[in-house]
């Protein structure tokens, strides 16, 4: 069981992180209806555990790395992903919500290297 937690308990709080900081940059960006403010909660749904599974194979279990180029890869694939995402949803100005979606996944990227050393520690 303690095992179980050591791999889910770090995904869990990356989620909840990214889910709150992403949400709170979202309305910084003018995004206040519930239909919006879903799909960015949607997206992240699908995004932040794919990334968070490559991230946890290489700093937990050394199954892989990824290094900081690959990291920055990964992380504008899912820049792209969750833009592609909210502008099929929403229908709204495609940069407008490139630009949203940069900074999104910015802001939480820098959230989640904080979680990851404050864990680590």
């Amino acid at each position: 069981m303690n095992a179980i937690l050591l791999v889910v308990l770090p995904l869990i709080s990356a989620l909840a992180i990214t889910e709150a900081l992403e949400l709170l940059v979202s309305l910084f960006f003018g995004m206040r209806r519930s239909d919006e403010l879903w799909t960015v909660g949607y997206v992240n749904l699908i995004t932040n555990p794919l990334l968070n599974y490559f991230m946890m194979l290489e700093v937990q279990f050394h199954g892989i790395k990824i290094g900081m180029g690959g990291l920055l890869l990964l992380e504008l694939l899912i820049v792209i992903a969750e833009w592609l995402l909210m502008l099929y949803a929403l229908r709204k100005n495609p940069v407008r919500l490139f630009f949203q979606s940069l900074v999104m996944n910015g802001v939480s990227a820098i959230g989640g290297t904080w979680l990851l050393l404050w864990m680590t520690m």
